[in-house]
């Protein structure tokens, strides 16, 4: 018997989605990214970033 999706926990949030959480634009998003301080993951044609990436890009940016 398969688990319903709708029942799993949230695993990771859209580019927009991270953005409009951390108050932060795309371009800023992407230069992340490319330097290397977050981590995204591609599903399909979708960019994904999951959330333990994004709590620890979080934590990351309180300790500057």
């Amino acid at each position: 018997m398969t688990e319903d999706p709708s029942d799993l926990p949230r695993m990771a949030m859209t580019v927009a989605e991270f953005c409009k959480t951390f108050s932060v634009g795309k371009s800023l998003f992407y230069e992340e990214v490319k330097a290397g301080r977050l981590s995204v993951r591609k599903v399909g044609g979708r960019t994904l970033v999951p959330l333990a990436e994004a709590r620890a890009w979080w934590a990351s940016k309180a300790s500057q």
